[in-house]
């Protein structure tokens, strides 16, 4: 099959959003505007990031400025320090949407945190352990929802091959959704035109 109309391509993965109701984000920006600092706490490809892109627009239709700040584990201690030296320049009006934050060692997360009690912001991070923040919400992947998405992104490419693959990758990667969606993307891949 063509990378082009494999249905686990990523931008088709990307459209995947996570479930929650719109009445329950609500909730989380308001939990998330009153502290200074708080985290989506759960583990790799469990739907942090997807949910904090989620966050984005609620808190700009209440007039906040979002500012991004994304790290990966390959991040240089360069990088890292110039994403934490930007964040003196953010203040009230504005809400720090901050993925990959789990890289930062114990002084540089202080620092962040410093930084948004001082310049009064929101700061909303994506953690896969627990660091002195409140949580805002857990996430966590279970087979019957990765199965669920894995049939709607398939849909008549559905076989019992594909969902063999995928719980496998399920269960071998302990619930992270790229690795179940990659792997469905590869099965796809080598089916025949």
């Amino acid at each position: 099959m063509k990378a082009s109309a494999n249905p686990f391509r990523s931008s088709s993965v990307e459209q995947i959003r996570y479930a929650l109701h719109a009445e329950a984000l609500e909730s989380l920006v308001d939990q998330a505007l009153s502290l200074s600092c708080s985290c989506l706490l759960g583990p790799k490809g469990s739907g942090k990031t997807t949910l904090l892109e989620d966050l984005e627009a609620p808190l700009q239709q209440r007039g906040f400025q979002i500012h991004w700040a994304r790290l990966q584990l390959e991040s240089t201690q360069q990088v890292r320090t110039h994403t934490i030296a930007r964040l003196q320049d953010l203040g009230a009006q504005h809400v720090c949407l901050f993925d990959g934050t789990e890289v930062l060692n114990f002084w540089q997360w202080r620092r962040v945190c410093n930084i948004a009690r001082s310049n009064r912001m929101a700061l909303i991070a994506t953690l896969h352990r627990k660091r002195r923040v409140p949580i805002l919400l857990r996430t966590q992947a279970n087979w019957p929802l990765a199965h669920q998405l894995v049939r709607q992104l398939s849909g008549s490419h559905y076989s019992e091959q594909l969902h063999q693959h995928a719980q496998q990758a399920f269960q071998s990667s302990h619930g992270n959704m790229r690795e179940v969606f990659r792997a469905c993307y590869l099965v796809l891949a080598h089916e025949s035109c």
